[in-house]
């Protein structure tokens, strides 16, 4: 069969006629993708929607593979070389028409035969082959034209089966080489010239040069058709398995750079380094079609290849497998004063040799197969401060975990293998389960917006007397406000600012006999006392007993009237509401 090209009578109309119809059924039909099981034998529709809907990547017919995904019984030539007796024509097979141009394979357009629409006149005398093509194909340096074998679906399957989810959906993120933008604009126009040359119409030439569609939704759609067959998972857009395969095409990584010095550019390239790297901006994709589209047709056979230059080397590609992390909501009891909250180094020197955050983290890794984890926490105490009570309240998350969702019996089986660790005499969890991104902001409110209740071990530089205790209670009875400037020790890592901070509750009282000794003169001289006080979140407890050089006003040393320090120090409480499904 041929396409009767010696009179165009009816060819422009029924082209623009099928074109319509192809668009209006393309709508409807693309609910069978994801579902083709439903009325298989009614799912072919009279045409094939054009190439604008299908792909925006002219010289290939394996855009047509999108009719395998969407339509099950459409059988649809792979590529191939086209022929008619030695010529050059337009012609129609089974579900494309091509154009051969010196032995070069142009896709015009995609359709079902139809003849009433198409015009088709079948010639006994015509006869056409199709031969595989060994070449890569100069447009899309080989992304469609291998988007289905095993050079791109292998390494996607690969990668799912070792790095083995538990999942069973994924969402697909596809990066095509940047060349394939300025290739198909320089094909387009070697096309569209043949057209007119042969004496086409404008209509029918500029089909080949409309604003075509990004070639990924093909290749995505004919991607997710293969990985569903060959390894049971599902594409779906809000998947927390995010999956993103990166086509890279270095021979021709450079092919849009000629768009920054022609006449009028509208992308200009800045030279940056990084690292010792160097590199451009300025060339997004984004900015590359726009530059395309307002390059004269003139200036462009000039200034690059028209038609582009085949390519000897095939594309790269690279798969990467990222979950959404598993959040584990629980509160921490440090009875240690040598652990760290986090793992503590200065000038890679660690300055303790255990963390609250390594207890927990390393034991939890397993379960979750996860890459890395990242602890945060209502607020932090020094490494020699004790978080007692019911513990503070922390989220701990389990980056890229291969398996995201386990039992409540497993966070059960977590806790008390954590609380029977070689770690157990120092740190234990209470409370561990699963909560949601959300939940989080608790956590962040928390670390400024609740009290917090602390014991610490004080030192008066003068002996403590009845009177004392009274008066320093009787301060302490009622709220007040300290104002705190930017402590020393954390100068270097906070900012310099005045920090006004309410004491909600301050209470002191004399040391038990047994902590001081039996010598009665010993006792009358103690000077040393048990500090209990609720105060607001953030504010700096060891500043505030000894004053910090005046920096904390007034401090329970301005209060005593004497110089105090503070010895040990105890988190007797935290009070919030964590984690969420612990709430009565």
């Amino acid at each position: 069969m041929a396409v009767h090209v010696d009179k165009k009578m009816r060819l422009d109309d029924n082209l623009n006629q099928g074109i319509q119809r192809a668009n209006d059924l393309y709508m409807q039909k693309t609910s069978f993708l994801g579902r083709r099981q439903k009325d298989e034998a009614d799912q072919i529709s009279p045409v094939l929607p054009n190439m604008r809907s299908v792909s925006g990547d002219i010289n290939h017919a394996k855009c047509a593979l999108l009719l395998q995904v969407l339509f099950k019984n459409v059988r649809v030539p792979r590529f191939g070389i086209v022929s008619i007796d030695g010529s050059s024509k337009l012609i129609q097979s089974t579900v494309m028409h091509m154009y051969a141009l010196n032995h070069e394979s142009v896709p015009l357009t995609l359709y079902l035969q139809l003849k009433e629409i198409l015009g088709v006149i079948e010639d006994a005398n015509t006869t056409y082959k199709f031969e595989k093509l060994d070449t890569i194909c100069p447009a899309c340096v080989g992304v469609l034209q291998h988007a289905d074998g095993c050079q791109v679906i292998d390494p996607i399957i690969n990668k799912l089966e070792t790095e083995n989810y538990m999942a069973t959906t994924y969402n697909l993120s596809l990066t095509l080489p940047t060349s394939m933008l300025p290739r198909n604009h320089a094909l387009a126009l070697h096309v569209y010239n043949k057209l007119v040359e042969q004496g086409q119409s404008a209509a029918v030439a500029s089909m080949v040069r409309a604003d075509l569609l990004d070639s990924k939704d093909p290749i995505k759609t004919v991607l997710a058709y293969h990985i569903k067959e060959r390894y049971n998972i599902q594409q779906v857009v809000d998947s927390p398995l995010k999956m993103t395969v990166v086509l890279d095409h270095p021979e021709t990584v450079g092919d849009h750079v000629f768009l920054a010095s022609v006449s009028s550019p509208l992308m200009k390239l800045v030279k940056q380094r990084k690292k010792g790297q160097t590199f451009f901006t300025g060339d997004s994709r984004v900015t590359i079609v726009e530059a395309l589209k307002s390059l004269p047709d003139e200036e462009a056979m000039q200034v690059t290849k028209v038609p582009p230059e085949p390519a000897t080397t095939t594309f790269d590609i690279k798969v990467e497998l990222l979950h959404d992390s598993t959040l584990i909501g629980g509160r921490y009891i440090k009875l240690s004063r040598e652990y760290s909250q986090t793992p503590w180094s200065i000038r890679g020197a660690r300055l303790t040799d255990f963390s609250v955050s390594e207890s927990i983290g390393e034991p939890l890794k397993k379960y979750f197969k996860c890459d890395d984890y990242k602890f945060s926490t209502a607020g932090r105490e020094d490494a020699n401060v004790r978080m007692l009570g019911h513990g503070r309240p922390f989220y701990i998350q389990m980056v890229n975990p291969r398996i995201p969702e386990v039992s409540p019996e497993m966070y059960v089986k977590m806790e008390e293998e954590i609380n029977h660790s070689e770690n157990s005499h120092a740190v234990l969890v209470r409370h561990l389960g699963r909560i949601q991104p959300a939940d989080v902001k608790i956590i962040k409110e928390g670390e400024q917006t609740k009290r917090k209740t602390y014991s610490a071990l004080v030192w008066l530089s003068t002996p403590i007397t009845d009177e004392l205790i009274e008066k320093l209670n009787q301060v302490g009875s009622k709220e007040f406000i300290v104002s705190q400037r930017t402590p020393i020790r954390v100068s270097q890592r906070r900012a310099h600012m005045v920090r006004p901070k309410t004491i909600h509750h301050l209470s002191v009282s004399k040391l038990p006999a047994k902590s001081i000794g039996t010598d009665e003169n010993m006792k009358a001289k103690s000077q040393f006392l048990r500090l209990i006080m609720d105060t607001e979140a953030g504010t700096y407890i060891k500043e505030f007993v000894h004053g910090d050089l005046g920096r904390t006003s007034p401090s329970f040393a301005s209060l005593a009237g004497a110089a105090a320090d503070i010895l040990d120090l105890d988190v007797l409480e935290v009070d919030l509401v964590w984690p969420p499904h612990t709430a009565p």
